[in-house]
């Protein structure tokens, strides 16, 4: 029993010494990676291009069949003199190029984004807390690439994946407020108080035609529009939506509304 325990206890001792050694060595385990950050969950990526006449396509869209007037010549003339430009907003880097050449580089950390809020407070920017706890929530968890480039091409649909949906209230003056910002319109009080009916809070999540909604946290049936069905009702109907159906089609966003006595839903994400 005796001489059991001496060998235990050498193999034991040895073992301690051979993990001292290697510990000195290249051989001893690496220490652990830094945590790597989590990828944006809201992505956009948005093509721009102007052409020659001064019209605007944006993400795949003519925006002379919305009624968009053309650029004044003035505004024509750097268009065409920068020919194109990259735009890239990413986590705590603003990216900008200009003719393929990298141009400007912006880093930005939440601490110096504070200092810049605070100051922009200073000087008049009404920025209540809760738009810069938004503003914060959508620039870290945001990829925005936008390319803005003077060509007669249309541009290319745009790439939208929001996870996060995007607030937008309700007074019941008819008053609209988005991500707490309050916007030079209004909805008559009357419908205000019939769409308040339903409930005071609702989540509306768009996927690619596929539409999830809840009202005051309640699922709604799910519906989705067959892209074929909806361009024989675009024809029928005279709805003329030929210019954005397939950019809307191929986008993922939501909304998250709230009424007068509503509040919005806390973490609300709209994920496949």
């Amino acid at each position: 029993m005796k001489r059991g325990l001496v060998i235990f206890a050498g193999i034991a001792l040895i073992a301690v010494l051979i993990n001292l050694a290697v510990s000195n060595t290249g051989y001893a385990d690496p220490a652990a990676a830094p945590a790597q950050q989590s990828a944006p969950s809201n992505l956009a990526t948005i093509e721009v291009t102007v052409n020659d006449r001064g019209g605007l396509s944006i993400g795949g869209v003519d925006l002379a069949t919305l009624g968009v007037s053309p650029l004044d010549p003035t505004v024509m003339a750097y268009v065409q003199a920068l020919k194109d430009a990259h735009l890239l907003v990413e986590s705590q880097e603003v990216n900008v190029d200009v003719q393929n050449t990298p141009t400007v580089k912006m880093e930005w950390t939440p601490e110096n984004r504070a200092t810049a809020a605070a100051l922009a407070v200073r000087y008049g920017v009404q920025l209540t807390d809760q738009i810069q706890q938004r503003l914060e929530k959508w620039i870290g968890s945001s990829k925005i690439d936008v390319t803005a480039r003077f060509s007669n091409d249309a541009s290319k649909p745009a790439d939208i994946g929001l996870t996060t949906p995007v607030l937008v209230d309700i007074a019941q003056n008819g008053q609209l407020t988005v991500e707490h910002f309050p916007l030079a319109a209004a909805i008559d009080p009357s419908v205000v108080s019939t769409i308040g009916l339903g409930g005071n809070q609702a989540v509306l999540c768009w996927s690619k035609g596929r539409v999830n909604a809840s009202v005051n946290g309640a699922a709604l049936p799910t519906v989705t529009l067959n892209p074929e069905g909806v361009q024989v009702l675009n024809q029928a109907l005279n709805l003329n939506i030929t210019s954005i159906k397939e950019p809307l089609l191929a986008a993922r966003f939501g909304v998250d509304l709230s009424l007068p006595g509503g509040s919005h839903e806390a973490d609300a994400a709209c994920v496949e």
